[in-house]
């Protein structure tokens, strides 16, 4: 076979290819009076540009209106109280967040589960002991916040579940004497 010739397959074949990416991506994009009508109205501020937008995010957008169409009053005001909260955050902060939320999603599902349980054991606190917990914690130095990071992650689950048990088990002065053997 000639060079020319392999060439023009090479291109005729890329063209196809692309082609059908092109045909499947706009097989797959949706109108914006194709939605339903309580999508449409939750999707209202992106009618203008809804045809500019990907298909991936026009799929992203529908399946959060449909998500929220599914949520109770008391979810859709939680999750409105979260997208506050999260629009008042810094560029830095939310760079943050999206960093801790990839480390998360990257671990274990042993390790997601084990800091989801954590997570629960701490919300099923007083409000008055998580309130003073969350101040503990702002009180300490971004170093020292480090190290406690590091020395956690660094731990087995067994070791883990050991120093959060001897902990449960301790007085305040103990734990105070832990905390203090431990701030090296």
């Amino acid at each position: 076979m000639k060079s020319g010739n392999f060439i023009a397959i090479i291109q005729i074949v890329t063209v196809l290819f692309l082609s059908c990416i092109i045909s499947t991506d706009l097989a797959s994009a949706k109108e914006f009076n194709e939605l339903s009508p309580d999508q449409q109205r939750i999707l209202q501020q992106f009618s203008s540009s809804w045809n500019s937008l990907t298909t991936e995010k026009q799929q992203r957008l529908e399946r959060g209106a449909n998500r929220w169409l599914q949520m109770t009053p008391e979810q859709r005001a939680t999750a409105k109280k979260r997208l506050e909260r999260w629009n008042s955050l810094s560029d830095e902060e939310k760079t943050k967040v999206r960093e801790r939320f990839q480390r998360f999603k990257d671990l274990s599902p042993e390790e997601k589960s084990r800091l989801r349980a954590a997570r629960e054991r701490f919300q099923s606190l007083p409000e008055e002991k998580r309130e003073k917990l969350r101040k503990r914690w702002q009180s300490l130095s971004d170093e020292r916040k480090e190290k406690i990071r590091e020395r956690i992650q660094n731990m087995s689950a067994e070791e883990r579940e050991e120093v959060r048990q001897k902990w449960q088990q301790s007085t305040p002065v103990e734990r105070r004497q832990m905390l203090r053997n431990n701030s090296d």
